[in-house]
Order: C-alpha cells, then sequence, then structure tokens
C-alpha cells in the first residue's frame, strides 16, 4: 500500500507539474504529509477545482518528518561523491547522505528525481544510498564535492501550505512529542521567516488499537501545536471523536463505533482500517479544509 500511495503522488504531482490549463490561477496549496493525505489527494483536489487553484500534493505513504522536510527544503540533504567522476550508463553511484538537522532516529527514506545544486538530475535513492544519472548517454566529471539535493518543491515556498506529517515517527521510530513537535515548528519557521503565514498546521488522530503510551504522545502534540499555532491548527482527532463526523458523512455509528469513540480511537466505520479514514471522511475533510482555507482569508 506504501508503494501504491507513493506512485500516486508522484503521478499527480507530474501531471499537475506538466499542466498547461490556463484557467489555474496564480494560486498554488502544497500539502506536506503521509498516507492520510495521499488517500485525501484527489478529494482536496476536486474541491479545489471550481476556485481554479493548483493543488501539489507531497504525502507519501509510510513518509516521515526527515524525508518531506528534506523536500520542503527546511531541512536540506547534501550529498558527496566517492571521487569527481560519474558514472552513466545508468549504474548507480554510492554517496554519502548528510542531512542538516537531527530530528530523532530516524533516515530519511524513498526514491526520488532530484536535481543538484551543480545542474545535474538524476534519482537518489535515499535507502541504498545511491544516485543514478538521468542522461544515462555519458560520464560526468564534477569539481566539488558536496552538492545540494533540490526534490523540486523549494519553488513553493511562498505558497499556501498544509501540514500533517510526522505520525509515522511516532509509530515507527518512537519518537517523542518534543522531537516531532520540534520538526514540525522547524517546517513552519521555514515559511514564515520569509514572511509566509498563510498555511494550516493538522493535528494527529488516534489509531484503532494504538498503545497508550503513543496515543498521549498525539495527543500532546495535538495540545502543543493548538496552543502555538491558534487559528492556523486543524484537529483531526477532534473531529473524528466529534457527532459532526456522522452527519457530514450519512452513516449511523454502531454500538461499536461508539465504544471506540469513548476510547478516543478511530471507529470502524471511518475507516479502511485500524490505521486510515475511510472514503466518505476524506471527503468531508476535503471540504473542510476548504471552509478553513477561506475563513482564514486564503481563498475568496
Amino acid at each position: 500500500m506504501k508503494t501504491t500511495l507513493g506512485l500516486l503522488v508522484i503521478v499527480i504531482f507530474f501531471t499537475i507539474q506538466g499542466s498547461t490549463n490556463t484557467s489555474i490561477n496564480n494560486t498554488i496549496i502544497i500539502a506536506y504529509g503521509s498516507s492520510s493525505f495521499a488517500y485525501m489527494a484527489p478529494k482536496i483536489a476536486k474541491e479545489l477545482q471550481s476556485n481554479k487553484i493548483l493543488y501539489v500534493s507531497d504525502a507519501i505513504g509510510g513518509q516521515i518528518i526527515e524525508t518531506i522536510s528534506a523536500h520542503q527544503g527546511s531541512n536540506p540533504i547534501r550529498i558527496s561523491f566517492k571521487d569527481t567522476h560519474i558514472k552513466g550508463n545508468g549504474e548507480p553511484n554510492t554517496v554519502v547522505i548528510e542531512q542538516k538537522y537531527s530530528i530523532g532516529p530516524l533516515n530519511a527514506k524513498g526514491i526520488f528525481p532530484v536535481r543538484l545544486s551543480n545542474g545535474i538530475s538524476g534519482v537518489l535513492d535515499l535507502d541504498k544510498k545511491n544516485f543514478t544519472i538521468t542522461d544515462p548517454s555519458k560520464d560526468i566529471d564534477i569539481s566539488k564535492k558536496y552538492l545540494n539535493v533540490d526534490f523540486g518543491f523549494k519553488k513553493y515556498r511562498n505558497s499556501i501550505h498544509i501540514f500533517n506529517i510526522g505520525k509515522n515517527n511516532i509509530t515507527l521510530g518512537n519518537y517523542t512529542s518534543g522531537q516531532v513537535f520540534n520538526g514540525i515548528v522547524r517546517m513552519i519557521d521555514y515559511i514564515e521567516n520569509i514572511g509566509n503565514y498563510k498555511y494550516i498546521v493538522c493535528g494527529y488522530y488516534i489509531d484503532r488499537g494504538m498503545p497508550i503510551e503513543k496515543k498521549l504522545t498525539i495527543l500532546e502534540i495535538n495540545r502543543t501545536l493548538k496552543n502555538k499555532y491558534g487559528k492556523h491548527y486543524f484537529d483531526f482527532q477532534d473531529y473524528l471523536m466529534s457527532p459532526q463526523v456522522w452527519k457530514d458523512i450519512n452513516i449511523k455509528p454502531t454500538l461499536v463505533d461508539i465504544q471506540y469513540q469513548n476510547k478516543h480511537e478511530l471507529a470502524p466505520s471511518l475507516s479502511r482500517d485500524a490505521k486510515h479514514l475511510s472514503p466518505k471522511v476524506d471527503a468531508a475533510l476535503a471540504i473542510i479544509l476548504k471552509e478553513k482555507l477561506i475563513k482564514l482569508n486564503y481563498l475568496h
């Protein structure tokens, strides 16, 4: 499922990048997230169609703050090659990967098309730690040992942002609330530092069957995000535990659903599985997020 979601987002991204639709205005919204927003991407894009807004999704199933913040540019990655001669012919070149800030025990992961600071394009495999030149027909000599990596998203720094990344750091890496909170703050500081205050930061929801210590971590992060970002904050957890969600999706909750809500966990009728929201909830949240963007006066 993670691979499928990742491919879906890449397809959406490159389709948007190649669009020649002249009806789209200058407003761009970019979302940084993992599987929840990857599933939601088509619903949000559909909601924004009537406003002629370009929606760019960098939401990839299973992803973590380290990867997505590197994409954004707030926690950049640079690579170095073993020597100054880079092989072509589709051969991978071993690289050393360095990221500016260490958030916790996990490393940025995945395979992505990138452009290096010397103008070379290629594919960077963060897991296998290698770089393959896009043009396989020739070898290339380089003069600099260290090269900065551009994943293609820095150009959206002035755009409207939606953030919902970090939950996998908790579930996969046992990160503390402070580590995740600081990672998100750095991503938001990156756009605020150039005067961009147009963003929504979304809290996390609690999965069905999630251990108590992870539940408490999520609730603590949600609390600190709400306190810091105020009107910019949207609480998925509160919405999914409310009576309103059932009205919005036109479903009558079962006794089991109510029991899970009482435990502050994702109800079965609201989900694809224990960790992911149902298509109906995705659609409802897409509407709510659009309404919040309008309320914040980002859309007209």
